[in-house]
């Protein structure tokens, strides 16, 4: 997949937008009508921060990211994509739209 990036300031921060490409111009709202927000944070006590240089990650930030994925793909019943994600130093968001066949809650619980 590829992702059409833009670097933006939102309240003094940097923030990294990325949007599918296939989706860019119009998102796919009529077939996937349901939005779901899922994020990741850093700690910064632990010292990590992701790294802006998308999609070159540390493994296990990799490994997070792939379960979510893999989860989403699992609970969608072929119903769910991610069409954006918005990083900052401290945290990662991702906007999954989904059709009336997916079961999204369940990625919580698992």
């Amino acid at each position: 997949m590829a992702w059409r990036e833009a670097k933006l300031t939102i309240d003094g921060r940097t923030v990294y937008s990325f949007v599918d490409e296939r989706c860019s111009q119009h998102p796919p709202c009529d077939r996937l009508p349901s939005l779901h927000w899922f994020g990741l944070f850093a700690t910064r006590d632990q010292g990590f921060r992701f790294r802006f240089s998308y999609p070159d990650k540390g493994e296990a930030l990799d490994e997070v990211e792939h379960n979510l994925m893999r989860l989403c793909e699992r609970f969608g019943n072929g119903q769910a994509v991610c069409l954006q994600l918005l990083q900052t130093q401290w945290t990662r968001e991702y906007y999954v739209y989904a059709g009336e066949g997916a079961n999204l809650v369940a990625v919580l619980r698992s």
